[in-house]
């Protein structure tokens, strides 16, 4: 609104601490799985389900080489594995058993949070904790996903609602920032107000 020579303009100056998108595991046709596992041979039971299905869910740079290697198989990259459910960085060892195992009807979440240069994960909305803490987020990350299934995988990056609360893990976020703003808070500059000048104005304006 604009009265008197001033101006307020209302604008939410809130960083954005989080980013944050999500996998869903679908169900596929059967026998088009069975087809494809078997290379075009008759289904059999023994290849029903594949035991090394795998899909992994995580973070890389540029220059992680997504074309023989999982999330996190390597210094570029981090990773949470649906097969073992372990967390793997800078090579194929998994590091430790983070959460559970995830797999066709599920949704997986990966974060940033840049309040504590963290990696968290989600599971079908709820959240698993940090699997890494300090890391070096000057580095650009970008959503990777490897998938060693047949089945399909459906992304969100936030185009409809996520099965993690978000809004409500990002509340803290705001908080902190307006802890911060209490301790120092920002100074408003108001514009003066010259008659002088508005009268100008308006005189030209007249005469135009």
């Amino acid at each position: 609104e604009e009265e008197y020579g001033r101006m307020r303009i209302e604008v939410n100056m809130t960083p954005r601490m989080v980013a944050y998108y999500e996998i869903s595991l679908l169900e596929c046709d059967e026998a088009h799985r069975l087809r494809d596992d078997s290379n075009g041979a008759a289904p059999t039971a023994a290849n029903s389900r594949l035991t090394t299905d795998c899909v992994a869910i995580g973070l890389s740079t540029r220059d992680f080489d997504p074309s023989d290697k999982m999330p996190g198989w390597d210094d570029h990259s981090y990773g949470y594995h649906g097969d073992d459910g372990g967390i793997f960085h800078s090579g194929g060892d998994m590091i430790r058993n983070f959460g559970p195992q995830f797999t066709v009807g599920d949704t997986i979440g990966c974060g940033v949070d840049y309040t504590n240069q963290g990696i968290f994960f989600t599971l079908n909305g709820t959240f698993l904790g940090y699997a890494w803490t300090g890391v070096d987020l000057t580095r650009q990350f970008y959503p990777t996903v490897g998938v060693d299934t047949n089945y399909p995988v459906e992304f969100n990056f936030g185009d409809v609602p996520f099965a993690f609360d978000l809004e409500t893990y990002m509340e803290k976020n705001r908080s902190l920032v307006r802890a911060c703003l209490c301790h120092h808070p920002v100074k408003t500059v108001k514009r003066k107000f010259n008659p002088f000048v508005m009268s100008r104005r308006r005189m030209l304006k007249e005469n135009s």
